[in-house]
């Protein structure tokens, strides 16, 4: 089963699936991952790019555990937590990420850890409108105390480009 919040994507998804999983069998159901149902039993569950927006990690690792059958795997990105600090240092907020240890506590308990491994990837943008267009397309940051005035970005920007 694929499960996509946006039904626009099951064209690509259908495409990728096809073109590099061409023995797998597949269902595509869009909604909410908290609120539709998904059913059980399932070898491998598979979350891009999700985990970050759940309002509760330590539900999503026990609603995984519940979905899959004895053996199976789980496997997920999030956010590293160290990401985004010039935004924090800027507005004093960037989202609240479980750091590497927070995830090897909730996993241990109902997962035999086989990798888990974070790293720091470091994008470089041309202007602040390429950064809010960034994290626009991510979804990652909902930033709620912020207002996007051309004085905001130009604080953005000589915070990350402080030389420039």
């Amino acid at each position: 089963m694929l499960k996509d919040l946006y039904e626009e994507y099951q064209p690509y998804l259908a495409e990728k699936l096809q073109r590099n999983f061409t023995l797998m069998k597949s269902e595509f159901v869009f909604g909410d991952c908290l609120n539709t149902p998904l059913g059980d039993g399932y070898d491998l569950l598979a979350a891009a790019s999700v985990v970050e927006h759940l309002p509760c990690t330590q539900t999503f690792v026990k609603c995984a555990k519940a979905k899959l059958k004895r053996g199976g795997y789980l496997l997920f990105n999030s956010v590293n937590p160290q990401h985004f600090h010039e935004i924090r240092a800027l507005v004093g907020e960037s989202g609240d990420y479980p750091s590497l240890l927070d995830w090897i506590n909730q996993l241990e308990v109902d997962f035999e850890i086989l990798s888990i491994e974070q790293d720091g990837l470091c994008f470089l943008f041309e202007s602040p409108e390429e950064v809010i267009t960034h994290l626009e397309y991510t979804g990652i940051s909902q930033l709620k105390t912020v207002q996007w005035t051309e004085d905001f970005l130009s604080g953005i920007y000589t915070s990350i480009y402080p030389t420039v």
